[in-house]
């Protein structure tokens, strides 16, 4: 995997989590070379009003977290509309498939994680 299509994937994951900004995209330079810095402070937001919103403008949408923006968005990241989706539906899948394993492995409390039902997934935006 190249670090382009890690950054194409970390941004994805950001849209998902409702945690997209900045310092999520964070670079390391050493001997020379550019590389991603390791994700760090990322979590969802459990409460959703409906409207999610980027911290960064990610597409002709501008801040509008939603799969419809990534795609408008695809070229950018050097997808085809078909690849873009792909890329955006495995994400979309992984998370949605696998966000409680992760919060249960961490000793989060069932009533927390009930929170957290709405949090994860395109398939409304």
């Amino acid at each position: 995997m190249t670090t382009f299509s890690i950054y194409t994937t970390l941004t994805i994951f950001g849209i998902l989590l409702d945690d997209d900004h900045p310092k999520n995209h964070g670079l390391l330079h050493k001997d020379g070379k550019w590389r991603l810095a390791p994700l760090y402070d990322v979590f969802p937001k459990a409460s959703s009003t409906g409207n999610f919103m980027s911290a960064m403008s990610i597409g002709i949408h501008h801040r509008e977290a939603s799969k419809r923006n990534l795609l408008s968005s695809a070229q950018y990241f050097e997808l085809g509309k078909k690849e873009a989706e792909k890329t955006i539906n495995e994400v979309n899948s992984f998370v949605v498939s696998n966000w409680k394993k992760y919060f249960r492995k961490q000793a989060i409390n069932e009533n927390v994680i009930k929170q957290y039902e709405n949090a994860f997934s395109l398939k409304d935006r």
